[in-house]
């Protein structure tokens, strides 16, 4: 089951394109737009949640967003396939702090970018907001 709830995750978030920007090669890891959207598919990895019954349990105290990014760095660069391999650390609005890893890859036409979350960044998320539930009832 909980393959499942990451693997449910992990298909959403692959394809998620910022596009009507132009870039001569792959966004660092730390550009202001890749930046703006790893905060955007957080939130919309939130608000999907909603409609499954089991990730709205896992992810029901998970903090409501990124407020900053912190720590950015480029892991590898390959410049076969225009991608980028970042880490850095995900400051959310309830004080958490959970490390993020992700790719920044160009698509083929040149004219937009994919971001990718790695799933141990959403296990982190899922587990924190579970240990969150459990600590308020006890």
């Amino acid at each position: 089951m909980k393959r499942y709830v990451i693997r449910a995750f992990s298909v959403f978030l692959i394809g998620v394109v910022f596009s009507g920007c132009v870039f001569d090669s792959t966004p660092k890891c730390s550009d202001d737009n890749v930046q703006s959207l790893v905060k955007e598919i957080y939130q919309n990895m939130l608000e999907q949640s909603k409609d499954n019954i089991l990730l709205a349990v896992y992810m029901s105290n998970a903090p409501k967003s990124i407020v900053s990014l912190s720590s950015i760095r480029a892991v590898s660069y390959d410049k076969d396939v225009n991608l980028r391999e970042c880490k850095s650390i995900a400051h959310f609005d309830n004080g958490l702090d959970i490390n993020l890893d992700y790719s920044v890859q160009m698509a083929e036409n040149g004219d937009e970018f994919y971001v990718e979350f790695k799933e141990d960044f959403i296990q982190n998320v899922m587990m924190n907001s579970m240990m969150s539930i459990m600590n308020n009832k006890n």
